[in-house]
Formats: structure tokens, C-alpha cells, sequence
């Protein structure tokens, strides 16, 4: 398989967002059809939600097995990709400094006719704006059930107008808006809202499950700005704008369950831009691993960093040195220690977590 051209199809037909909720993966696409690796060929709900999402480009669908092994391994690949590259829809962006899962320009697209759902070269099926995308059948591999972590805060939202079009929201003050933005995003999978600024007026589109569900059009630039800030409020940032692309992330309980909100301000052509994203379930599960495999690597590289110091300072030993030379060894020493501590209690709760899975 061709990491790249996996990587291609995933940024332009099948978002990360479908990869993971289906387990499947876009192998290669050839003429008309799509050879489309999946962990059970025999998901016929997973088929189906590929297909109508293929419709528009007239492709057929290919099964082909793949491990489940091997499905995780390109999906992480794929993050690694996202975090070195760092594409942005206009070259002159500031790049982020953390890696995040996005797709290769922005979440959204600067739109010119139709709104797609996804940043795409290609046209792919969509649930025009204003309707909600066909509901993923119940027989649809839904996330694992987890205990949340009982020290998480609660999330509260107050939003009044959920059976309403989102259209119908532009008139609302900024603290409502968000309110109602937050309560749509949150209703279940994988949310996304994207704040997209032009000379004149602001948007607002939201995405469910990788897949346009409505957008505000034409939101006056004072309400768009005030919205801004009230997602910076949210997520206890500087009123300041960005000098360069900022990420924080909260975690949260909603409705007994554990999310995880991701918040990504930009520095855009004609003021900030605003992306938040809703990560649940095995998205959120795939996406701390991901982390907590990025900082193993960063932790590794900082230790033989400290070992390679610390050889240097045994070559250059003179025993003329006076004892001031090397006033730093104590201290390190006692951060040695307590890493070891660190690391015996992360080995501890790795081999309990291995109990846990096998039972």
C-alpha cells in the first residue's frame, strides 16, 4: 500500500472522522472505483454509509481485509503526517504547534458554490445545508463504552433553540449563540464548527460525523467577532488575537459521557478563525494514545539528550576541577531518581491496565 496516495484519499474522499467510526481505510482509487480496505468486509452498514458518500464522484466500492493492526497503524501514520506537514488553506498561516486532527488546509474550505463537507478538490456526497445527513444505520459499530474519569467537570449548555434551523440563530447576542452552536456540536459523534471570517461578513459551519450539516451564512462581522471571543472566553484565552495558530484542549463530562473539546484559533487573512472539534468514544480513545505516544518519543529523545550530556561531562573530567564545576550533578542526580519513580509507577499502571484488558 502507498502511504501517500492513502493519505491523499483520506484528505480528499474518506475523513479520518468516517475511518475511525467504520474502520475502514481508502486504499487506492482506480478510474471508477475505490479499493477500500476494511477490518470486517462483512460490515454492510460500513459499505453502504461509503457508498452514498462516493455517490457524487460515481466510484464503486471494492472491499478488500485488512487487520485491525494495520488499520490503526495508518491512521496513526496519517496524524504523524498531519502534525510534520501542517498544511494550511492559505500558505502564509501561521502553522499550529501541536499536532491536531484536522484535514490539509482547514476544516472548512474557503466555499465558493456549493459548501462541501470537508476541505476537497474533489466534489463528494453531502446532505445539503440546512438538512441533517441520513442517519448511520443501527447496525453501525458505535464506540466502546468506557468509564469516564470521575474527577472531570461537568459540562453545562444552555440551548433553547435545538429544533430550530441554525440559520434562524443570526439574530442571537454572542453568548446565546454560542450556547446553541456548543449544543448542536455536542449532540453526538464527532462535531466540528468552523468560524471563517471574510472582508465583510463571518460564517459558521457544523459538521457531524465528517459530514456538512448546516452553516450560518452572512453573520455581521460585530456578532462574528463577539463569538470569537466568547469561544476564547470559553476556553480561558487571551482577548488578544493569536500572533500564530493556538491550541488548547479541555476535557469534559456531557450528558455521563467523556469528551474531549479541541479548540484551534488562527490568524486568517481578514482576522482570526476559529475551530473547535468534539472527539468521543474510540476517536477520543485513538486520539490520547496518539498523545500519549507523541510525549513516550518526546520524553525518549530529552533522555538520550541527558545521557549524551552527561557522557560529554565524563570526557572532559579533570580532577583540577574545582567542586563548583559540577554543583548541578546533585540535582541531577535527585531528578534521576524521581524519574525512576515516575517510570515504575507508569510501568505499574501499564501492567494493571493489561490485567484489566485481558479480564
Amino acid at each position: 500500500m502507498d502511504n501517500t496516495q492513502v493519505f491523499k484519499l483520506i484528505d480528499s474522499v474518506l475523513s479520518l472522522e468516517v475511518c475511525l467510526y467504520h474502520q475502514v481505510l481508502p486504499l487506492a482509487r482506480q478510474q471508477k472505483s475505490l479499493l477500500l480496505g476494511m477490518v470486517d468486509p462483512e460490515d454492510a452498514s460500513a459499505i453502504n454509509y461509503v457508498r452514498r458518500m462516493l455517490k457524487n464522484l460515481n466510484c464503486t466500492v471494492v472491499p478488500r481485509r485488512i487487520s485491525a493492526e494495520a488499520h490503526k497503524s495508518f491512521l496513526s501514520a496519517y496524524l504523524n503526517y498531519k502534525g510534520q506537514t501542517q498544511i494550511q488553506a492559505e500558505p502564509a498561516k501561521a502553522s499550529g504547534s501541536a499536532t491536531v486532527i484536522q484535514e490539509p488546509q482547514s476544516v472548512a474550505p474557503k466555499m465558493q458554490k456549493s459548501p462541501l463537507p470537508h476541505n476537497s478538490q474533489q466534489v463528494k456526497a453531502q446532505t445539503p445545508v440546512g438538512q441533517r445527513s441520513p442517519a448511520t444505520p443501527a447496525a453501525a459499530k458505535k464506540p466502546a463504552a468506557t468509564q469516564p474519569p470521575s474527577n472531570l467537570p461537568v459540562l453545562k449548555v444552555q440551548a433553547f433553540y435545538l429544533s430550530r434551523p441554525i440559520q434562524m440563530l443570526v439574530n442571537l447576542a454572542p453568548q446565546q449563540l454560542i450556547q446553541e452552536l456548543l449544543g448542536r456540536v455536542l449532540l453526538e459523534g464527532i462535531g466540528r464548527l468552523y468560524l471563517e471570517r471574510h472582508p465583510e461578513y463571518g460564517r459558521v459551519l457544523w459538521t457531524q460525523q465528517g459530514v456538512l450539516q448546516s452553516a450560518i451564512e452572512s453573520l455581521p462581522l460585530p456578532v462574528f467577532e463577539g463569538l470569537v471571543q466568547e469561544f476564547k472566553h470559553f476556553f480561558n484565552l487571551p482577548y488578544m488575537p493569536v500572533e500564530q495558530a493556538t491550541q488548547v484542549e479541555i476535557e469534559r463530562l456531557y450528558n455521563k459521557a467523556h469528551l474531549l473539546l479541541l479548540l484551534q484559533v488562527t490568524p486568517g487573512k481578514h482576522g482570526e478563525e476559529v475551530n473547535l472539534q468534539v472527539l468521543r468514544g474510540e476517536a477520543l480513545k485513538f486520539y490520547q494514545q496518539q498523545k500519549i505516544a507523541d510525549l513516550s518519543q518526546d520524553a525518549l529523545k530529552l533522555a538520550m539528550q541527558l545521557q549524551r550530556k552527561l557522557s560529554e561531562i565524563g570526557n572532559r573530567f579533570d580532577r583540577t576541577l574545582t567542586s563548583e564545576s559540577l554543583e548541578a550533578l546533585p540535582a541531577i542526580d535527585q531528578l534521576v531518581k524521581s524519574m525512576d519513580l515516575q517510570l515504575q509507577a507508569l510501568n505499574t499502571s501499564q501492567d494493571n491496565e493489561g490485567v484489566n484488558g485481558e479480564g
